[in-house]
């Protein structure tokens, strides 16, 4: 009975760490999501600034602010796929954790199993 309380405990002990660093995870994925967002509002904040300057100093010359309109536009794409980049990266870490963890409690399960059907219970 020694052994298969080891087991357990072992058990408990993964499934306590996979939770930890299943919440991580998940907490790491909404401070990227919050990030994203925050970014994002900050360039249109930026845009909104570049209207209201080149609107109150009737800038005419039309080619620099398609230009920094473009610039914006180039910004918030680059963070967008970096973005994306980070997500799939984090997306992929949890999923080797959820295949990892389920082997090792099989693992387990079946160690568990193979010491009841010695102790004869």
């Amino acid at each position: 009975m020694d052994k298969q309380k080891q087991v357990l405990v072992k058990l408990e002990i993964l499934k306590d760490d996979y939770n930890r660093k299943k919440r991580e995870l998940d907490e790491t994925m909404t401070a990227v999501e919050q990030e994203k967002w925050r970014f994002k509002r900050e360039l249109e904040e930026l845009s909104e600034q570049m209207r209201y300057i080149f609107h109150k100093r009737e800038y005419n010359d039309s080619n620099s602010v398609q230009q920094a309109y473009r610039m914006i536009s180039a910004t918030q794409e680059e963070s967008e796929w970096a973005i994306k980049k980070v997500v799939k990266k984090l997306d992929d870490e949890q999923e080797e954790q959820q295949a990892v963890y389920k082997q090792q409690v099989l693992s387990y399960e079946e160690e568990l199993h193979q010491l009841k059907k010695e102790s004869g219970t």
